[in-house]
């Protein structure tokens, strides 16, 4: 983008700069400063703004561009600091709470080298695109193609301009239309939550993407419930002699709300095989259709409720009704409400263009009966327990007794895992499974009832006799297998089970389990005396008493089998502390004949 471009003059300052540019270009180049000068003081601009109002009309000094041209002192990473600094002061609502002159002084201060102007940084984040405006800018968005007619909805709910103060200005019995101001609502104002609180009239719009077709309906409620979600669907859905669009979608896109989340709603979608997807937060552009349609219905119907007002939710639905069917057919008198987008060869009828569905029956989806759908609401998926055949039993709805389906060709279902079950409307008891992996992803598998013969044999299996089919490996058996494999690599299943049962050392015999640790060496411990435990005196061994000298001499001619010699009779007069097990060593003393006796001391 050139300076030209950048700079907006108005008409008076142009006509100035024109007039300030004959001057410079009759002046030497020597007297112009004072010319331009005196320009400064008499509009009170700088010298920056007086030289791209210049540029901006197309006037050049003729000096010879600077070689340093483009360039700047501040070095990029402090530029970038500078950026990041700013950019973490803006709030939610994209207020920059910080300026360029107090980021400078706080990076100078810690050791920035910044020797630039405030207005020369301001010139860089505008050249390098990081001015907070442009920082906030949102990215590039996708334009999304629907396919046919009812292939995806996008669903919004909004304040609607109405709301009726309860138990407050009745005439009649019927409450009066109250519109809500702007200014009553504005979310900076602290008056503002409370008046939200009274608001009671929401307006639910749904779009179809394809044909741009607008359904609205409003009810009277203290705020978004799944309740009047799950009404408005069905209304949008359901085959009215009043309109010609119905059919349920594919796909629904609808933002995060606390009513949309709700897993009564979700498990309905899910029965209905209604692909629903939340847009991210902070990414309404993601269903910026219907965001556009809100708008629609404010401005091309609401606005016409202040001159002919309504008296209630059902006098408000039934002109809705009115309008919806007069803009979806572009009837409205006087104005042209076809659907023009750019692409089109001519512009349609949204009614018009969503009629096409017809041509392509197989894509209308008809609503099924408000009974059934009412009790998809209430119905939760139910626990279902895999058997050893890799199968789950379920009751249908719209099955008289509970039916087989199989699991077999599902990954991450093991015998005994308990799956969730969910039936679905269309199809032939169709049900869906609910299955997470090792990451906690929810898939979703879509079943239809296992056939059988008239003896209560699956028409899957095989015949004896004719072939042998083996079952698939669950998700231990696969594990099994694959761990040994590791453990006897090089070799098939079969030759595992035969080294198995030869007791073939696994690994090869390359693993070192447990003579590594004859090496360990344990670290050094410091042994001291520990507390003595005291012990009642019933546990404690009565002391012993050594023989005495005529127990003793009884005890070695017992042992001898004869009488003592007298020098053998000295020998013993000189044994002390002697016990009943020193009499063998005594014995075998005296057999040698010692010279000297054996002192035998017990402690």
């Amino acid at each position: 983008m050139t300076s030209q471009a950048k700079t907006r003059l108005s008409d008076d300052m142009r006509d100035a700069y024109r007039e300030l540019a004959k001057t410079l270009d009759c002046t030497p180049f020597k007297g112009r400063g004072a010319i331009r000068s005196a320009f400064e003081d008499f509009y009170g601009v700088s010298k920056h703004t007086v030289y791209r109002g210049l540029e901006a009309i197309g006037w050049s000094s003729g000096n010879k561009k600077r070689k340093d041209a483009g360039t700047t002192s501040v070095d990029e990473k402090t530029l970038t600091e500078f950026n990041a600094l700013t950019q973490q002061s803006v709030r939610a609502n994209g207020k920059v709470t910080m300026k360029t002159t107090t980021a400078l002084s706080i990076l100078a201060s810690n050791g920035r080298d910044i020797s630039v102007s405030p207005s020369r940084l301001n010139q860089l984040r505008r050249q390098t695109k990081t001015t907070a405006g442009q920082q906030q800018c949102k990215g590039a968005h996708n334009r999304m193609r629907s396919l046919y007619p009812n292939h995806v909805h996008q669903v919004d709910p909004s304040y609607c301009l109405l709301y009726y103060p309860p138990g407050k200005g009745k005439s009649k019995g019927l409450r009066v239309q109250k519109i809500v101001d702007e200014s009553e609502v504005y979310a900076n104002k602290p008056e503002a939550a409370e008046k939200l609180k009274n608001l009671k009239c929401w307006r639910y719009v749904l779009t179809d993407h394809f044909s741009s077709t607008i359904i609205v309906r409003y009810f009277e409620s203290a705020g978004e419930t799944s309740a009047n979600l799950w009404l408005f669907l069905l209304y949008c859905w359901q085959s009215l002699d009043s309109r010609a669009f119905r059919g349920v979608p594919d796909i629904m896109i609808w933002d995060k709300g606390s009513a949309n989340i709700s897993g009564a709603t979700k498990n309905a979608l899910d029965a209905l095989s209604v692909d629903h997807i939340a847009h991210e937060t902070k990414r309404a552009w993601a269903k910026g259709q219907v965001e556009c349609a809100n708008n629609i219905v404010e401005t091309q119907f609401e606005s016409r409720l202040k001159f002919e007002p309504v008296t209630s939710v059902e006098e408000l639905n039934a002109a809705a009704e009115s309008w919806c069917n007069a803009w979806n057919a572009n009837l409205i008198p006087h104005q042209d409400t076809r659907l023009n987008r750019r692409g089109m060869s001519e512009p349609k009828a949204r009614y018009d263009l969503w009629q096409t569905i017809l041509r392509m029956p197989e894509k209308l989806r008809e609503l099924p009966p408000i009974e059934i759908c009412k009790f998809l609401l209430r119905n939760e998926p139910k626990s279902r327990k895999v058997t050893g055949y890799l199968e789950v039993s379920f009751k249908h709805p719209a099955a008289k007794n509970a039916l087989i389906y199989s699991v077999r060709d599902l990954g991450d279902i093991a015998i005994g895992d308990k799956i969730m079950v969910s039936p679905l409307y269309y199809g032939n008891c169709q049900i869906m499974v609910s299955v997470s992996n090792y990451a906690e992803e929810e898939q979703h598998h879509v079943l239809e009832p296992m056939a059988f013969d008239e003896a209560g044999f699956p028409l899957a299996a095989p015949v004896w006799g004719e072939e042998i089919k083996g079952m698939p490996d669950t998700l231990e058996v696969a594990k099994q297998k694959a761990a040994d494999a590791i453990a006897y690599p090089g070799k098939t299943q079969e030759e595992i089970k035969k080294a198995k049962n030869k007791q073939v050392t696994p690994f090869e015999g390359t693993l070192n389990t447990h003579s590594h640790l004859k090496d360990i060496k344990q670290p050094a411990a410091m042994k001291r005396q520990g507390a003595a435990i005291d012990l009642p005196s019933q546990f404690v061994p009565a002391a012993r008493k050594p023989l005495s000298r005529i127990a003793l001499k009884k005890a070695v001619i017992a042992a001898l089998g004869r009488s003592l010699a007298a020098f053998e009779i000295d020998i013993l007069a000189n044994y002390e502390n002697v016990f009943d097990e020193d009499i063998t060593r005594i014995v075998d003393e005296l057999s040698r004949k010692p010279s000297s006796p054996l002192k035998l001391v017990n402690k």
